[in-house]
């Protein structure tokens, strides 16, 4: 537990609420009890606000690691955990060419200057850290090189150029769909779909800076305001100025057939969160994570009658367990 940001987010209750520490702490201790939220499930998604009712549809952290220790087997999550295996198990749903960074140096500047730009990633870790965009300058390739060893940027992909439509939106950042599937029983459940949204940086991470709002599943349009990890709601993009409300993600039935495919590639690990780019080739997979996270799917401004989303996960759950 990190005691010193649960005592700026308790201030920031206390400021907010009202309510008296003691209060706020007693609180934060039943949803523990409870619900098996966290202080940070608490504040997140303002279950301060919420009934005993509401309260049992989040989808906490605790109910969503029982999810994921339920769907997903650990033997299997490694082709997911590592992004140079996950390259190699789901390339045909990539479209673009990587390199693996080895001692061999002539081998990366053949392909950096092919390419004329690259994406360099660790081979683990989220929310877009440690990622660098690097442009092809002839005397700048040894120390690009070293750069990416020291940082151990060991991921050397194709810059992946979005659809026209995704760039009128925000040409920043590459403007990734997250959906989150469930595959169990040969079949794909499609459980939720956000877009996340580059603001001034060239990821896109809602952490990390950026924007995240619902996505229809039925038909790709957005019907919702955007939001930043401050609560700063947007009908507009900041920068681009293009309207958020009415947006039509491009090839939207091509995404769904896209994450409903490549759910069944590696069936043991069931619940997954899917990184799609919509490029000027179509649809490609960008990352697929093991463990998704639970905190962009249900904010307070999203949530309709101030519903959570756990009810729908629970009811796959229970589906599965009565075929199983």
């Amino acid at each position: 537990m990190n005691y010193k940001k649960m005592i700026i987010i308790l201030r920031k209750l206390h400021k907010k609420t009202g309510w008296s520490y003691y209060k706020i702490i007693k609180d934060i201790i039943e949803c523990a009890k409870k619900y098996q939220a966290g202080y940070m499930d608490y504040d997140l998604f303002e279950m301060y606000n919420m009934s005993d009712k509401e309260r049992e549809t989040v989808l906490t952290r605790g109910k969503n690691n029982e999810l994921i220790r339920y769907f997903n087997q650990k033997d299997k999550i490694h082709f997911f955990h590592n992004k140079d295996e996950f390259n190699k198990k789901f390339q045909k749903f990539l479209n673009r060419d990587y390199l693996l960074l080895n001692d061999n140096e002539n081998q990366f500047s053949a392909f950096f200057k092919e390419q004329k730009e690259i994406i360099a990633k660790p081979i683990s870790g989220s929310c877009g850290k440690g990622i660098e965009k690097l442009q092809y300058h002839r005397k700048e390739v040894h120390s690009n090189y070293e750069l990416c060893k020291e940082n151990q940027l060991c991921l050397i992909e194709e810059v992946i150029h979005q659809h026209p439509d995704m760039n009128v939106l925000n040409d920043k950042a590459v403007n990734t769909v997250r959906i989150v599937t469930i595959y169990a029983n040969k079949k794909t459940h499609i459980m939720a779909a956000y877009l996340r949204i580059g603001v001034n940086d060239i990821v896109d991470n809602f952490n990390h800076g950026g924007m995240v709002v619902p996505i229809d599943l039925d038909t790709g349009i957005i019907h919702d305001v955007a939001v930043d990890k401050k609560g700063n709601t947007y009908r507009k993009h900041p920068v681009t100025k293009t309207t958020i409300i009415g947006f039509q993600i491009p090839l939207w039935n091509s995404v769904l057939k896209l994450v409903t495919e490549a759910s069944k590639i590696v069936p043991e690990v069931g619940m997954v969160g899917w990184d799609v780019a919509i490029s000027d080739k179509g649809p490609v997979l960008v990352e697929g994570n093991e463990f998704p996270g639970h905190d962009i799917y249900q904010l307070p401004v999203h949530r309709k009658n101030n519903i959570g989303v756990y009810p729908k996960f629970e009811k796959v759950k229970k589906e599965v367990m009565k075929q199983s």
